[in-house]
């Protein structure tokens, strides 16, 4: 085995252990270097699910510093093999999500931020740093990263990586108390014909719910032709019970803004 080295976890925001309290905790791990890089993250991978089975905040501690120094070992070995590098990233932000460690998340990709810029995963990393900027309150600082997320060539060309973003923001202005940020959003996916019909129908329903929790019933009298024409059509293609579920929640949503 080699020695990768410590990690530094925060234990009150990584794990939820003492909100507010500025106390590091460092853990120092042995992890395995393997032969490829694609090894490298399989034995990353596997070690991740270690958290999963972890049986107290101890055990989820060592349990993230592993797997992040195990994803942490595949850049620092392999740096030039771009699919790998990439993968670890994301991998290992997903990791800290899991984890409840949003700074941690900052950590890895802010000092990033210039690599990731024009790369063709672009979206999905900028929108893992925006959520975690929002689960840590830096409102100005998660809005302005959904937004470069979003005029990204990447969300231009790959629809659903785009549906992804807009998705993950109208949660952050959901939760932020702003449903009608979350419905621009939602609007978004509604309309974007490049998705599928059941993804398209799931955002009109949430147009509808963010207006109704809004108050702007207005705002949803407008929409609400169109919202109804997106899920009708895709009630077509669905299985029947599928259907009938869709029907029912249009219905109850429809009679709230009548």
């Amino acid at each position: 085995m080699n020695r990768i080295g410590s990690v530094i976890l925060i234990a009150a925001t990584t794990l939820g252990l003492a909100a507010g309290a500025s106390a590091q905790q460092k853990i120092t791990v042995e992890v395995e270097t393997k032969q490829t890089a694609q090894e490298q993250l399989k034995y990353a991978e596997a070690l991740s699910m270690e958290l999963g089975r972890a049986r107290n905040d101890a055990e989820r501690e060592v349990a993230v510093v592993r797997a992040a120094a195990a994803f942490g070992a595949v850049r620092k070995h392999w740096p030039d093999d771009a699919p790998a590098y990439i993968r670890s990233v994301l991998m290992e932000g997903d990791l800290f999500h899991r984890a409840n460690a949003p700074e941690n998340v900052v950590r890895l990709l802010e000092p990033l931020q210039e690599w990731i810029r024009g790369n063709a995963n672009e979206p999905a990393l900028l929108r893992r740093l925006a959520t975690a900027y929002g689960t840590l309150s830096r409102t100005k600082e998660a809005e302005d990263v959904f937004e470069r997320a979003l005029q990204s060539k990447g969300g231009a060309r790959h629809a659903e990586q785009a549906m992804l973003v807009h998705r993950a923001a109208a949660q952050f202005y959901s939760r932020g108390g702003r449903p009608r940020d979350a419905a621009v959003h939602y609007r978004h996916v509604m309309r974007d014909k490049r998705l599928r019909e059941h993804l398209r129908a799931d955002a009109a329903l949430d147009v509808l719910s963010a207006c109704i929790h809004a108050n702007d019933r207005a705002a949803a009298r407008a929409d609400l032709a169109e919202i109804t024409a997106t899920v009708k059509q895709a009630m077509k293609a669905a299985a029947p019970e599928t259907a009938a579920s869709l029907e029912r929640h249009l219905a109850s949503l429809a009679a709230k803004v009548q």
